[in-house]
């Protein structure tokens, strides 16, 4: 059985996965406006941005970019 990795995230975004890498899709997941394929070294780079907003919230203090 194939897995269905398509996912709306919010906001007009899906996310989908063929794979290899994450597809980011706005608009709609059957014709989407763009698409952005994230290989696994930007899917990291994205997820340690994450964690640098989500300390920057929790401390709330002022941005100061790394």
């Amino acid at each position: 059985m194939e897995q269905d990795f398509n996912r709306y995230l919010g906001d007009g975004v899906y996310a989908d996965f063929d794979g290899y890498q994450i597809a980011l899709k706005t608009g709609s997941h059957i014709n989407p406006d763009n698409t952005i394929f994230l290989d696994d070294h930007v899917q990291l780079a994205l997820l340690d941005y994450i964690e640098h907003v989500r300390a920057f919230l929790k401390k709330g203090e002022a941005y100061d970019d790394p």
